[in-house]
This record gives C-alpha cells, structure tokens and sequence, in this order.
C-alpha cells in the first residue's frame, strides 16, 4: 500500500513526528511504501497533487504533526487545507495535523 505522509510543520526540517508515523505504518504493514513530504511541495500549481506523487498514487494521506500555532503560517497554508478538504480517500490527521 502507498501513504503519503504531509510533514506539515513550519519548518521541513522537522522531522521527527512523520518519520515516528512513517515507522508506525511499516511497523503495521512491512509492504507498505511511505513517502513524507512537506505540505509547501505537496502541490502542483492551481492545486493538484503534484506531478510525481500523481503517478506514484498514493491509497491514503497521513497529515503529520506539526509545533508551530498555525495562526503563523502563510496564507499559502489555506491552499493545500482546501486540497485535503477536497479529497476524496482514506486521510488520518495526528496531532496538529487532525486539527485543521
């Protein structure tokens, strides 16, 4: 099974929580193959899912935690919670990631 993990904290360098979760859903299925990736680059422009995770298709969407108050993020945030809002498949929010 693919599952894309969104690494949606402020900063992408912060890696610790998808890479805990990544370890969690291995640890449940040693098949699957996870991909984390950070919600700035999870779009293409005019909001789809970008070309290269379109092709691989992930089954379901992971939304990771993050430990920055979201008021902090850029408006450019709003865009990628409308794709989330807008798609259709299995999606776990964790920690801040269920929040929004």
């Amino acid at each position: 099974m693919k599952l894309l993990v969104v690494n949606i904290n402020f900063d992408p360098r912060m890696l610790e929580g998808c890479e805990a979760i990544e370890r969690a859903l291995v640890s449940l299925d040693a098949s699957a193959e996870v991909r984390i990736r950070p919600w700035r680059t999870l779009l293409a422009i005019g909001g789809s899912l970008a070309p290269d995770l379109a092709k691989w298709g992930p089954a379901g969407v992971v939304i990771g935690p993050n430990e920055t108050p979201f008021p902090a993020y850029p408006p450019a945030f709003d865009r990628f919670l409308a794709w989330i809002r807008a798609r259709r498949g299995p999606t776990l929010g964790i920690c801040g990631g269920h929040r929004r």
